[in-house]
């Protein structure tokens, strides 16, 4: 913070600002040797390399591959920006992260897409159906996949279950299994 003694024109703040070098990007890469030799790190078990994670949902097999996804925040190891991550794995032992597949976007789940599960359709299309979280209510929504599960599209119709059943007690009617 600085304080100036005095109001500065639009010529005075460009210099200024010039005066200065550019913050450099942050790396927020996690090294693959992060956890090398941590004992304490499961072997045989489907996991980010790194950051918070939850509740695997929707072990899939399609198109020759196991798919699991996971809630996940990839930004830190801390409960914020829900999204859905992404692992695949031929044999179920050695798995591999891939990026991301739902994001929370402005709306019904902008503050997290949670618990839900993966299916294949009657048509074959890879479908998900979780709970969006918007910061007053829970709801269920619908997305729709790719053949490699990499690419997922939000349904249209969103959210398909806006409200808990007239006798349900709750505004938290929630994870769709």
């Amino acid at each position: 913070v600085m304080v100036f003694n005095g109001i500065m024109d639009q010529q005075e703040i460009e210099e200024f600002y010039q005066s200065f070098e550019p913050v450099p990007v942050a790396d927020l890469s996690i090294p693959d040797s992060r956890f090398e030799g941590d004992f304490s790190r499961p072997a045989y078990h489907a996991q980010p390399t790194a950051s918070w994670t939850n509740e695997p949902h929707g072990l899939t097999y399609h198109k020759g591959k196991y798919h699991i996804f996971y809630q996940k925040n990839g930004n830190g190891p801390y409960w914020s920006q829900i999204n859905w991550g992404h692992q695949t794995s031929d044999d179920l032992i050695n798995w591999k992260e891939e990026d991301a597949v739902l994001w929370p976007s402005p709306g019904f789940d902008q503050v997290g897409i949670w618990s839900g599960h993966c299916v294949i359709d009657d048509d074959g299309v890879p479908t998900i159906m979780y709970t969006g979280v918007n910061g007053i209510k829970a709801v269920m929504a619908l997305a729709h996949g790719n053949d490699a599960m990499d690419q997922w599209t939000k349904y249209e119709g969103n959210p398909v279950v806006n409200a808990p059943p007239p006798t349900y007690n709750t505004m938290d009617f929630r994870d769709p299994y």
